[in-house]
């Protein structure tokens, strides 16, 4: 297995999740270490879905366990390595409704924090975007009068505590 997950992160370098993948595959070395991909079968994936699931959520258990599938399925169809690869079966994760935090809610949450995060959550609030994209964001595509012009936008939606919801067009006060 090890062989696999050395071609797997070689072949994926330029995957946004790359780096999610090397923490996966650093969980998973305890259960697959040493075993070579013909013997990873059925039930030693569901002893290892089993584990993480109970470490985590079904849906953390599944996508470790979408991604020992994704590298059985390379060994066996791209790098024909083994003739077939195991079915992986995944946990069933609850679908859930989109849920969004009122006024109300956010001043509490805003009142709660620490000074040092305030600022990051009131962005997040304004602009809608997820915690990785607010602070690992990359500008690289936006030519400079872009960035300028976002940087305008984001001090005025700062200014005075105005939180907007972007995908809405509507403001509120928080």
């Amino acid at each position: 297995m090890i062989q696999a997950a050395v071609k797997w992160l070689a072949e994926s370098q330029h995957k946004a999740t790359h780096e999610e993948g090397k923490s996966k595959l650093r969980w998973l070395q305890q259960y697959l270490r040493g075993r070579p991909l013909e013997a990873i079968d059925r039930e030693l994936i569901a002893a290892v879905g089993e584990a993480k699931a109970q470490q985590s959520s079904p849906a953390t258990a599944n996508r470790h366990l979408a991604l020992i599938r994704a590298i059985l399925r390379k060994a066996v169809y791209e790098w024909e390595w083994i003739d077939k690869a195991p079915r992986v079966k995944l946990y069933r994760e609850a679908k859930r409704r989109i849920r969004w935090i009122t006024p109300e809610q956010a001043k509490q949450l805003l009142a709660k924090l620490p000074e040092h995060q305030r600022d990051v959550v009131l962005f997040a609030l304004a602009t809608g975007l997820r915690q990785s994209e607010c602070i690992v964001r990359r500008y690289a595509h936006l030519a400079p009068v872009q960035l300028v012009q976002r940087a305008e936008v984001v001090s005025r939606l700062l200014d005075g505590n105005n939180c907007g919801t972007a995908k809405k067009g509507r403001r509120a006060k928080y």
